[in-house]
């Protein structure tokens, strides 16, 4: 069974992440990807993986460092009825 096991990649690959990796771009550093990470305490949200950037955004479009953090998640609400 081991033997089915696709290892092209195996030199080439040196990247483990525990959070899911998403396409979108950095706005802030403009670092390729980034990561989404779900829990309990703040939900669903996007960051940026680069250590020096503070770029954190909760999925629904609403911005976890703003003051109206709430504002967006009733629009996204609406437009999914």
């Amino acid at each position: 069974m081991m033997e089915a096991l696709d290892r092209s990649n195996y030199p080439k690959c040196d990247g483990v992440f525990w959070d899911k990796p998403v396409k979108d771009a950095c706005p802030k550093c403009a670092a390729p990807y980034l990561l989404e990470k779900t829990t309990k305490k703040e939900g669903t949200f996007r960051y940026c993986k680069n250590e020096d950037c503070d770029y954190k955004m909760a999925v629904g479009n609403t911005d976890l460092t703003s003051d109206n953090a709430g504002e967006n998640t009733a629009s996204v609400a609406e437009r999914a009825e």
